[in-house]
């Protein structure tokens, strides 16, 4: 109950903000969406490796299964919204001149997509499959891989420097 309860909570705050994100207005190169999408797709990989580990061991902690899944799917959600916030940053030149990157990144989050919604129904079985899980945790994982590796090209095609680490 407790769990649903945060379940629920956590979706309504993901959907606030992600309207929030929707309506507000793109301005300059965005850098901040390019930041925010390359961080969707590391931790989606991430938590793929992660699960992955976890599968290969054979005992599975379920309830640490099922969050690095619910993970992977927000994050893949949020990087299809932050991708969208980019491209209407950019000029037709743009697009051009990183539309193999674009495609790469698109086919990217639609293998993970698909991948999760598998990995979705396999992780609430009473006994998940853990070689399906290996399985679906790879697809994840090399998707989002290329897809970050797409976009840090595209980004130096554009400009668009990568984050520097804090110092104080």
């Amino acid at each position: 109950m407790k769990k649903t309860l945060l379940t629920m909570t956590i979706a309504c705050a993901i959907l606030l903000s992600t309207s929030i994100v929707i309506a507000g207005s793109v301005k300059g190169n965005a850098e901040e969406y390019h930041y925010a999408l390359n961080l969707c797709y590391q931790h989606t990989a991430d938590h793929a490796k992660a699960l992955f580990a976890q599968a290969q061991k054979g005992e599975m902690n379920i309830e640490i299964a099922k969050d690095f899944v619910d993970q992977i799917s927000s994050d893949l959600d949020h990087a299809r919204i932050y991708h969208a916030m980019v491209h209407k940053t950019y000029s037709e030149a743009d697009s051009k001149l990183i539309a193999d990157d674009h495609l790469t990144i698109l086919n990217g989050q639609s293998a993970a997509s698909a991948a999760i919604a598998s990995l979705k129904s396999e992780i609430e079985k009473s006994k998940p499959d853990a070689g399906a899980i290996k399985t679906l945790s790879v697809t994840i994982f090399n998707a989002a891989t290329k897809a970050v590796n797409a976009h840090l090209d595209a980004m130096k095609k554009l400009g668009i420097p990568e984050p520097q680490a804090p110092a104080l």
